[in-house]
């Protein structure tokens, strides 16, 4: 059961992404999203639309796994679910556009502030060890990404990126954003060095760094559900 419900979750977060996507790279009116021609261009078959869906649904199978078999939260691991899935959707935008756009950055500073606000409902003894890790995060993972806007060239890493990891770090709490943030840059690494050795970069050309934060963040989720 616990696999249709994630499944399902990743499939509302799929069709949600698809017409964020669409509405916002088309235009659409939002009085118009609800008619047929709408309707029919925005889950119309492309290689966007394939990839949110696929992706989505692999996320839904992974957690599916781990709300029967991971010792974490069943919220924490909800929210980074969403987050996921969230950040996909960013990756492809900023990958497309060079452009992390705030609502969805916002987005995940929401679904992860309901997360904490419900935990501490439900055990308010606990107040520090449900809002410091994430406050914690949210500075370290802000703040490195700052520290890097200001003393590398300009347009290497933008305000976007450092809103997204603030984001990130708010969501994973300090532990796992350690984890996300190094997997992160050593995949941007990696790949720049291909780029450089095939030419098809320049050293000073910047890159889309939201792919590579969801990158990150999925291997390092990955490895807490293991527990490694």
């Amino acid at each position: 059961m616990t696999y249709l419900v994630s499944i399902l979750i990743s499939l509302l977060l799929a069709v949600f992404a698809c017409v964020f996507y669409y509405f916002y790279n088309e235009k659409i009116k939002l009085g118009n999203m609800l008619k047929r021609a709408a309707i029919i261009r925005i889950f119309k078959p492309s290689r966007v639309t394939v990839s949110l869906i696929v992706v989505c649904l692999i996320i839904g199978v992974i957690f599916g796994w781990a709300y029967d078999n991971s010792d974490e939260n069943i919220m924490i691991l909800a929210v980074k679910q969403i987050t996921l899935c969230t950040l996909f959707l960013i990756s492809i935008i900023d990958y497309q556009k060079k452009m992390i756009l705030n609502q969805l950055v916002l987005f995940i500073f929401v679904v992860g502030l309901l997360s904490l606000l419900k935990r501490f409902m439900d055990n308010p003894s606990s107040v520090e060890s449900i809002f410091y890790p994430a406050l914690l995060g949210m500075v370290v993972g802000g703040g490195i990404l700052l520290v890097a806007n200001v003393i590398t060239r300009k347009g290497s890493i933008g305000a976007g990126d450092v809103k997204l990891f603030a984001a990130i770090g708010f969501v994973l709490g300090f532990s796992d954003l350690i984890g996300a943030m190094f997997y992160c840059f050593l995949f941007s690494a990696i790949i720049g060095l291909i780029l450089l050795v095939f030419k098809k970069a320049k050293m000073h050309d910047s890159i889309a760094m939201a792919p590579f934060a969801f990158l990150g963040v999925f291997v390092a989720v990955l490895f807490a559900m293991r527990g490694i």
